[in-house]
């Protein structure tokens, strides 16, 4: 999503945010420099979204979403940035201890998992 699409996302976040009888969740991966996505947050937040989930990675091409570690040090800027606000952190957690260590990396409220914690109970 580029800053020309941001205003209709607004959009439906607040109406979606008025109008559903549970809270409205949302999930973002990092833009291209870290205030923009500090502002995409606090934009999110005053819509009415009751929960950002940030994956620390940035948004793009198919080759660039998963291109090294994810960047924690981002998640950690957007969660000091909201404040009490709930931020999940998503990204690098593959087993149990990567949890511990990306909540204390990014002092998160909680971590989303895809792939990887599906993967512990198969092992």
């Amino acid at each position: 999503m580029g800053l020309e699409e941001r205003p209709l996302v607004l959009s439906i976040v607040r109406t979606l945010a008025t109008s559903l009888r549970v809270p409205l969740f949302c999930k973002i991966r990092l833009q291209d420099e870290l205030q923009d996505t500090l502002t995409y947050c606090r934009q999110l937040k005053e819509a009415g979204c009751a929960l950002i989930a940030v994956h620390g990675r940035y948004r793009g091409s198919a080759t660039r979403r998963r291109d090294g570690p994810a960047h924690l040090e981002q998640i950690a800027a957007v969660k000091r940035e909201l404040g009490s606000f709930p931020v999940l952190a998503n990204g690098n957690v593959r087993c149990a201890a990567d949890v511990v260590a990306n909540l204390a990396a990014t002092g998160a409220d909680g971590i989303m998992s895809a792939e990887g914690l599906l993967e512990i109970g198969r092992a």
